[in-house]
């Protein structure tokens, strides 16, 4: 091989020889010798490393090279050969020792090209390449199953490769594409407290601000390539620098500032705005002459006066009209120039006044772009002129201007006060009325002001205007009954970054506000009663500054065709149908005047929602036909065929006050802690032992003991026996209330509503409750998720075993009126309060009811298998017969298979609503196929059952024995 390699070296050598012979170029001469040394450098060989192990029954060969290098693995008999596509450097002579079952040796060519392996044993080679690692197993012949996969960590580098490779090509294709787009132009406008920067964004770029310690940020929601020339150029002396940089598919510009610097930032249109204010000290400096640069420029003017400015910076001004100056130098000078009565008298000479008409013609000949419409009206207010220069009328006297009898300090000063409506002083001691001159006779004056309080904005109708406000998402609405018109402008410029947009919806008698906030902030409404709303001041703060009057809502049930319901609303303004930009739908609004009246938390119905208000009311119609009747002293709301209401009368029936709980939980978990015997012998002691004026309390703490325990049979009794008493009058209402409790739980509704009609106990929560459960053993249902809805936190408040009870009914009185919202959160609460292992057939059986009902029947049908394998045989029906009924809607089982699951369900159950409902199936599956004796046999014992039943479900003293259950079962 080495002789190979002098061979060819000699033969580039003889090759060039013949080239000089036969009169060859120099430049020939030199291609080849500059091929012979790259031959050379490219015989370079790759070093790298190789280990060998064997474990785990199969061999395996680790090649790892300095550079990825592509390889070739081809078996000839019992040798391995490993090629590469470029010359290795591996040291191999061990590898044999390594491996001495596998490879009985190992040799790599002398020119770096391949390794070869001499098998000792017949095996099969299985080859992968990782990055710059060869791997090559020896499988022996024994081996069965998938080749040996990757070390974890090899994987894991890889994988972190890949990552690291995709988030580098993101990056060099945003930076791409981000070149690829066209350079958008960062106008700058110098004013003379402050230079304004408008970013000019494409549609559907949104943009944020953050304004940390010294340095400003806005992120651009996409890659854009902003040319940042002239904000450099014009950048005010506390700004250090302004750069951007891509990240991703975001376009971010940082502004790095110098000390304490006022930020205003805002969007117009398209545009995102920032203004940079800067200071401007009191002494005063010689006036830089940089304006009259431009008019010389243009036309022809002499050369600059000596003020320390080079001549060739003039051309800079005709870069950009908006840039003036051009240089930061001249901005900062621009910073300290002060105008005073003084600098203002030696400038209304007449020669001097027309060198500022270049500057207006010049002005008025550039097109002027939405972003620059309230920068006009910003320097009225930042620039201080006095008085005396203000009314001028040797101004428009000059027709033609003279630019060469210009001085130099005439543009300057002229350039201050660039057109008569800026030379309005900021201490005018009537601005409102300009306001009202520029906007018009009719127009509504709008003034913003921004406090230690917040940002006010005000609103002066001239004349009583009715108003309403509230809010949807991050936007607030106000409606006024005045068709005026209303600029909005002027809060979008002067509100801050607070407000993000804020736009005007004209309506047919009025006009809609909408402003939509950049982070939440309170909203007040005021206005003065006696102006009977002509003024209205909204303000937003972190706190409610002016606190409305609450609403309240009636509901008339009286006639159901005719249901309403009822807003007291003294003196109501008009009514406004606007529609949502962002949410699309219809809003009806009611206007009123001061005081401020609205809903404190939002009002929902079934067919309309009454939405949260500071002032009016703002309905949404979840319904196309509902209508609005405003009378003199109320609104009411209703619709053809009359509102879908639920009954009003639970409200009447709260208590005004809290009342001691029945149940104590710590001596209720006494008592179960307790052993039996001993406890109960201990309370009947106590009895014996006791005066008779304290042993009704006596037998008392005996029948709670009962009920902790679950025997409400034996709690009734001596109930009973304490109201037999005549002298036991002190503890009347809490033992009729025991009494009440222990019939219902037992299966006596009937009873126990007698007991909670009682004078002694009232109209209380707790009545509620219970009322709401014996409803329930009556198969009342929708009085009873009334009685329920009403009494979540008495619900709270009871021992574990009642409370399961109590939300078991409730999430099945729920299901009955198909309130599954409801229902939902009934089951919610069973998770977190725990079901006892008897109770779960029954409530797997709601469970299943609940998911069918919302759409997801093979979670319904997983429950009703749970209950159906359970050893409650009542709940063990009631799921078979809906687990069938789920079945054959989706189509599972045919007609059938149906008729054959039910007739075995009527066989092995009886006795209850389940084996009615089965009856009734089958009698009409049997009618369907023509089976009519068996239909009518069917229905004989079904009309016999439900003569028999109780109104009250069975399900019903499942669920109180199985709760009980668990508390005695120690």
């Amino acid at each position: 091989m080495a002789r190979t390699a002098a061979r060819g070296i000699w033969s580039h050598f003889r090759a060039a020889a013949r080239a000089a012979r036969h009169g060859l170029t120099a430049a020939a001469f030199a291609i080849l010798v500059a091929g012979f040394f790259s031959t050379a450098c490219a015989a370079d060989p790759v070093k790298g490393e190789a280990a060998f192990s064997a474990s785990g029954g199969y061999a395996r060969l680790v090649l790892k090279l300095a550079e990825d290098v592509n390889s070739e693995v081809t078996t000839a008999g019992s040798i391995i050969v490993i090629r590469f596509n470029r010359p290795v450097d591996i040291p191999v002579d061990k590898l044999a020792e390594s491996a001495p079952d596998y490879v009985s040796s190992a040799r790599r060519d002398p020119d770096g090209s391949a390794i070869r392996l001499s098998l000792a044993r017949r095996a099969t080679i299985n080859t992968m390449t990782a990055g710059e690692r060869i791997f090559v197993d020896f499988l022996p012949d024994s081996w069965s199953g998938p080749p040996p996969s990757l070390p974890i960590e090899v994987v894991r580098e890889l994988a972190e490769r890949a990552r690291a490779a995709e988030r580098a090509l993101r990056m060099q294709r945003a930076a791409s594409e981000a070149k690829k787009r066209p350079l958008i132009r960062v106008r700058a406008l110098v004013q003379p407290t402050f230079v304004r920067f408008v970013f000019e964004m494409p549609d559907g770029v949104g943009v944020s601000s953050v304004l940390n310690d010294q340095k400003l940020t806005l992120a651009f929601g996409g890659a854009l390539n902003f040319d940042l020339a002239d904000a450099r150029i014009a950048a005010p002396p506390n700004v250090a620098s302004i750069n951007q940089r891509v990240e991703g598919d975001q376009t971010a510009v940082d502004i790095i500032l110098i000390g304490d610097v006022d930020i205003h930032s805002f969007r117009d249109d398209r545009n995102y705005i920032i203004d940079v204010a800067f200071r401007q000290p009191d002494n005063k400096i010689p006036v830089s002459p940089m304006a009259d640069a431009s008019h010389a420029a243009k036309a022809s003017a002499p050369a600059m006066p000596a003020t320390g400015m080079d001549a060739k910076e003039a051309p800079a001004e005709q870069h950009s009209a908006e840039i003036v100056p051009p240089t930061s130098e001249s901005v900062a000078q621009q910073a300290r120039i002060e105008i005073r009565p003084d600098t203002a008298a030696k400038t209304q000479g007449a020669p001097e006044m027309p060198a500022a008409e270049p500057l207006s013609r010049r002005a008025a000949s550039e097109p002027s772009t939405a972003s620059e419409a309230p920068l006009k009206e910003m320097p009225s207010a930042m620039v201080e002129t006095p008085k005396p220069e203000a009314p001028k009328p040797e101004a428009p006297k000059p027709a033609a201007p003279n630019p060469q009898s210009s001085k130099p300090e005439t543009p300057r000063a002229e350039l201050a006060t660039p057109a008569p409506k800026a030379t309005v002083a900021a201490s005018d001691p009537a601005p409102r009325a300009d306001t009202g001159k520029e906007a018009g006779e009719g127009a509504v004056l709008v003034e913003t002001r921004r406090d230690s309080e917040g940002l006010r904005l005000m609103f002066s109708f001239g004349t009583p205007t009715p108003a309403a406000s509230f809010r949807r998402g991050d936007s607030v609405w106000l409606v006024f009954d005045s068709t005026k018109s209303l600029d909005v402008e002027k809060i979008r410029v002067n509100a801050g970054a607070l407000i993000g947009d804020v736009s005007r919806l004209p309506l047919e008698t009025g006009q809609a506000i909408r402003i939509r906030l950049n982070r939440p902030q309170m909203q007040s409404l005021v206005s003065d009663e006696r102006e009977s709303g002509a003024n209205w001041t909204l303000t937003f703060a972190d706190t409610m500054l002016a606190v409305p009057q609450p609403l309240t809502v009636i509901r008339n049930i009286a006639d159901p065709a005719h249901a309403n319901v009822a807003v007291p609303l003294s003196n109501p303004g008009a009514l406004h149908r606007l529609v949502d930009p962002d949410a699309g739908d219809t809003l009806l609004v009611v206007t009123a005047p001061p005081p401020m009246r609205g809903f404190v938390k939002r009002q929902d119905f079934v067919e309309l929602s009454l939405l949260e208000s500071v002032h009016g009311v703002a309905i949404h119609p979840n319904s196309d036909d509902i209508g609005v009747e405003i009378a003199a002293d109320k609104i009411i709301l209703g619709r053809p065929g009359g509102l879908t209401l639920s009954s009003a009368g639970v409200a009447v029936e709260r208590a005004a006050t809290a009342v001691r709980p029945i149940f104590d939980i710590e001596e209720w978990k006494k008592n179960q802690a307790q052993r039996f015997v001993g406890r109960e012998d201990a309370l009947m002691l106590a009895i014996a032992a006791a005066e008779p004026d304290q042993r009704p309390q006596a037998r008392l703490d005996l029948a709670r003991f009962y009920m902790a325990w679950g025997m409400y049979q034996e709690a009734k009794g001596e109930a009973e026996v304490i109201l037999a008493d005549p002298g036991a009058k002190a503890e009347e209402s809490i033992v009729r209330m025991v009494h009440a409790i222990a019939c219902i739980v037992i299966g006596r509704p009937g009873q126990g509503l007698k007991d909670l009609a009682s004078p002694a106990i009232g109209d209380n929560y707790d009545s509620q409750l219970w009322k709401g459960l014996a409803y329930a053993g009556q198969g009342r249902w929708a009085e009873a998720r009334e009685k329920f809805k009403n009494v979540d936190f008495a619900i709270a408040s009871l021992p574990l075993e009642l409370q399961t009870i109590v939300t078991l009914e409730a999430m099945r009185a729920s299901l009955e009126v198909r309130d599954y919202a409801g229902a939902a959160r009934r089951r919610s609460e069973l998770d977190v309060i725990g079901v006892p292992a008897a109770t779960r057939p029954a409530v797997a059986v709601l469970r299943g009811r609940l998911a069918e009902a919302l759409g997801h029947d093979q979670d319904a049908l997983d429950e009703y298998k749970f209950a159906v394998n359970s050893s409650d045989r009542a709940a063990a029906a009631e799921a078979k017969l809906l687990e069938v009924v789920l079945r054959q809607k989706r189509g599972e089982i045919n007609q059938a298979e149906t008729l054959r699951e039910l007739e075995t369900l009527a066989a092995i159950w009886r006795g209850d609503a389940v084996e009615v409902k089965t009856l009734q199936m089958m009698s009409r599956i049997y009618s369907e196929t023509a089976r009519y004796p068996e239909s009518l046999a069917a229905k004989r014992p079904r009309c016999l059952r439900r003569s028999s039943l109780a109104p009250r479900a069975t399900s019903f003293r499942r669920s109180k024995r199985s709760a009980c259950s668990t508390s005695s079962g120690n």
